[in-house]
This record gives structure tokens, C-alpha cells and sequence, in this order.
């Protein structure tokens, strides 16, 4: 418990001391250093974790041990899929023989492109963090390897859509896809993050999402095959996951970022963010029939910590020790949440927290 606590305090302490700074005029505004020692914290925990935190992390081993006896023509045989993972494992095999070392490379891999993500984007460092902190992506950075990079890949996407690039936004995907083949889901980004909806347009994304989760089973097994075979074969099958809490949140958050916020002082950047938060509801609503449905979202949801800060900064004629109280809220409810979880969930074996140096493996 304590690394996750000091993960959350070291950011809150450099937060308060900067408000303080700004307060008398010493350091300038708007500077989300916060969220660069978060992370920085974050990427040791990822880096240092021994091979018990993280339900993947032995799986991942027994991979990188095998590159032992895997020579390099098979890497690049047509039939396996998710090439640059495996080929990322044996160049780092042939300089290591330590699973570390992986894992240090996979964390960098991982936590900069999140860091600089959140730090360009958030417009408030604490409440981004308390989000991002009970999103899955937080925890599945700790277990899976593979598609932890493909997510962050979608870092580089979002500004290539961003910036009006089609030509590096194909690009990108495919290397995201070479690492998770999930990651075809990132095609959606350019038209969505391009398109315009309103709040005019509310009532009408209403009954989409009740046919979405009336009709998830039959729609599911229409889409997966589009994973390839081996997810195909392994998430075939339907079962009840329970996962309902999130989507009631997104619900709340979907309705909070159309209503609260002013047009007028609506950016590119949060309606293109608002546009993934519609994604990203619709995708859940596939989780309670599925874990896979959870897995395609975080590549979208790694946005909804950077979209609710930016929509409280968007309140129009609210006084702004009214956003401050809202904003004070969300991080005391969300970290509280984020430690409440972890107590009675597994959390995917991310608790407790063990580094490498202290693990104890089997005999």
C-alpha cells in the first residue's frame, strides 16, 4: 500500500507548495509539474516491480526466456502476428538475459508518452491523476506488456489527428498494431476526434446506446472475428462480467461534458476528447458480456482524466470557487475510490506491491 501512497502524496505535497508559489507570483502558472513526478513515480513502480505484481508479468517472462531458443526468421513469419513485440523481446534478449531489463525499456515505452500526454493536456494535474488512477489503463501498465505500449502509441496517433496528419496517423496505428492487434480500434480516431456533435445531438446518441446494450451479444460476435483468430477463439465466449459501476460513471461523465460547459469556450482539443468519451460509453457497454470490450477501451480512455478537468475550466458565469469545491471533490472522491478498490478487488494483481529486489519466487 505504501508505494501507491506515496505515488498519490508526492504529487499533492508538490501541488500545494505550487499553488503557494503561484499564490506569491514565484514560479508561473498553468505548469502541470505534478503530473511529471507522478509519473515519473509511476515509471519506477512499472520498472521495478518484481514478476508477482501484475497477473501477466510470468507470462511475459516465459516469452522472454524463449527468445532463447527463437531465431530471428521466425519473427517475421507471416503467420505471427504482433511482430515488433517479439521482436522488441529478442533484441533486448540479445543484449539481456535479465526479464528486468525488460520491463525497465517496456516502462519508459509506457509512462513518456502518458507523461507528456498529461502534461500538454491536463488543466488540472490533480484531478487528471485521481482519474487516471481508477481507469484500468493505470493498473493494466503493470501487467500488460504488450498492449501497454500499443496504448501509449495512441499517444502519437491522438497528435498526428491532432495536427492533421493521415499519412502518420496509418502509420502509427500499424506499429501500435504490431505490438496489440487491438489497437485497429485507433482508426477511429481521425473521423471522431474531426466530427462535430452538439448538444443538440444528446437525444440522439440516447437510443443508439440502448440498442448498443440490447443487442451487445449479437453485435460482439459480429465484430470479433476482426481480432484475429486467437483473441477470437479466446474471448468467445460470452459471460457475465458485472461491469456495470463504470458505465453508470460514464454515463455521468458523458452527461457532464455536454451540459456543464459554455460553447463559446469550447476548444478543438475537448470536443475532439468529448467525441472519445462517446467511444468510450458505447465500447463499455460491451463489458458486462466480456473483458475483452474493457481491453478495447483503453485506448480511448486514457483521454477521459485529461476531458473532465478541461469541461469544469469551461463552466460559463460559475464562480470560480465553485469549480474549485467541484475540483476538490473529484480528487478527494476518486483517490478514495482508487484505495477503497484496491482493498477488496485484485485489481490485476498489482497489490500487494512487491519490487524485484524483495520477490520471493517459488521453488
Amino acid at each position: 500500500m505504501i508505494p501507491y501512497i506515496i505515488l498519490v502524496a508526492a504529487p499533492f505535497l508538490f501541488s500545494v507548495v505550487q499553488f503557494e508559489s503561484q499564490a506569491r507570483q514565484l514560479i508561473q502558472k498553468k505548469k502541470n509539474y505534478p503530473i511529471l513526478l507522478f509519473f515519473a513515480i509511476y515509471f519506477l513502480l512499472i520498472a521495478l516491480r518484481g514478476i508477482s505484481v501484475g497477473y501477466d508479468t510470468q507470462v511475459y517472462q516465459k516469452i522472454f526466456d524463449n527468445m532463447a531458443w527463437t531465431n530471428w526468421g521466425s519473427l517475421f513469419s507471416p503467420e505471427r502476428d504482433e511482430k515488433l513485440f517479439y521482436i522488441l523481446n529478442k533484441l533486448v534478449h540479445v543484449c539481456s538475459l535479465d526479464f528486468q531489463v525488460l520491463l525497465a525499456i517496456v516502462a519508459f515505452l509506457t509512462v513518456f508518452p502518458l507523461a507528456k500526454l498529461y502534461y500538454e493536456e491536463s488543466d488540472n494535474s490533480m484531478v487528471s491523476i485521481a482519474l487516471f488512477m481508477i481507469i484500468p489503463v493505470f493498473e493494466m501498465n503493470f501487467s500488460g506488456i504488450r498492449q501497454g505500449i500499443a496504448v501509449s502509441l495512441g499517444v502519437f496517433v491522438f497528435y498526428a489527428v491532432k495536427k492533421r496528419k493521415p499519412i502518420r496517423f496509418l502509420v502509427l496505428t500499424l506499429v501500435a498494431m504490431s505490438f496489440h492487434t487491438s489497437a485497429f480500434i485507433l482508426l477511429l480516431m481521425y473521423p471522431l476526434y474531426h466530427a462535430r456533435f452538439r448538444s443538440i445531438h444528446l437525444p440522439l446518441l440516447v437510443p443508439i446506446g440502448v440498442l448498443i446494450y440490447l443487442f451487445n451479444e449479437n453485435i460482439y460476435r459480429l465484430i470479433l472475428p476482426v481480432l484475429g483468430e486467437e483473441y477470437a477463439n479466446q474471448y468467445e465466449q460470452v459471460t457475465e462480467t458485472g461491469a456495470y459501476t463504470m458505465i453508470i460513471l460514464f454515463i455521468l461523465f458523458l452527461a457532464y461534458a455536454f451540459i456543464a460547459p459554455s460553447k463559446e469556450l469550447m476548444d478543438e482539443t475537448t470536443l475532439g476528447m468529448r467525441n472519445f468519451m462517446i467511444l468510450v460509453l458505447f465500447i463499455q457497454l460491451f463489458a458486462p458480456i466480456s473483458t475483452i470490450a474493457m481491453r478495447m477501451n483503453y485506448y480511448y480512455l486514457i483521454f477521459v482524466p485529461l476531458l473532465i478537468p478541461r469541461i469544469t475550466a469551461r463552466w460559463k458565469g460559475v464562480d470560480p470557487f465553485i469549480t474549485k469545491v467541484v475540483n476538490i471533490v473529484m480528487i478527494v472522491f476518486f483517490i478514495g475510490y482508487f484505495f477503497f478498490n484496491m482493498n477488496v478487488g485484485t485489481r490485476l494483481g498489482i497489490y500487494p506491491y512487491t519490487p524485484f529486489w524483495e520477490q520471493v519466487l517459488p521453488q
